[in-house]
């Protein structure tokens, strides 16, 4: 590559670095702000292990009626009820699954930083890294039912966003729209550190 042609890819990069930004700051200030009193030192995280090729910026909407990849249909739709009972959330069917912890995102797939667009919510545990159990999802329904109100039901809560941050378990987001941005991508790269770097947001 000339080095004229590297400057102009530079100039590039911080240009389309630029606009990303522009939109997560117009678009996303509830987040922003919870980000901002965590010193920007946790952020939404979801690992994409297919369908997403090279995308390295998108906006997209949650889904309202995903399918669990793992736990039985039966189950999946016992909890739901459960979540929409507690909190007014279908929150296994009406989420997008996130987490703080980079090493949780990576066992699924391709890292994305995610913004949520406008107002959110988040549902998470205070104890449980994650709701799925293998061992107890092969015992049935009823069995299942037990073991969740049993152990996990009462550490499940919905807000306090900078402690599901902080507690790098399985966070639940509750949002119509949402950023997502390749934590591999160096465009990205730009656009998180001037956020991190930009105290007028």
């Amino acid at each position: 590559m000339r080095f004229k042609d590297y400057i102009t890819e530079g100039i590039n990069d911080k240009q389309d670095a630029n606009k990303r930004l522009q939109l997560i700051k117009k678009d996303c200030q509830p987040y922003i702000n919870i980000l901002k009193k965590t010193s920007f030192m946790y952020y939404l995280l979801s690992g994409r292990s297919s369908g997403y090729g090279s995308l390295d910026f998108d906006k997209k909407k949650v889904r309202q009626n995903r399918k669990p990849k793992d736990t039985p249909e039966e189950i999946n739709q016992w909890v739901d009820k459960w979540f929409y009972k507690k909190f007014g959330i279908k929150a296994r069917s009406q989420t997008l699954f996130c987490t703080s912890d980079k090493s949780s995102a990576r066992n699924y797939g391709k890292i994305y930083y995610i913004f949520p667009i406008g107002n959110f919510e988040v549902i998470w545990s205070k104890k449980y890294t994650d709701l799925y159990n293998r061992a107890h999802m092969d015992t049935g329904l009823d069995r299942y039912k037990e073991f969740f109100l049993d152990y996990i039901a009462d550490t499940y809560i919905k807000g306090k966003s900078i402690d599901a941050l902080k507690s790098g378990n399985e966070i639940m987001l509750y949002c119509k729209e949402y950023y997502m941005l390749s934590a591999s991508n160096p465009i990205n790269h730009i656009v998180i550190d001037e956020l991190e770097s930009n105290n007028e947001i």
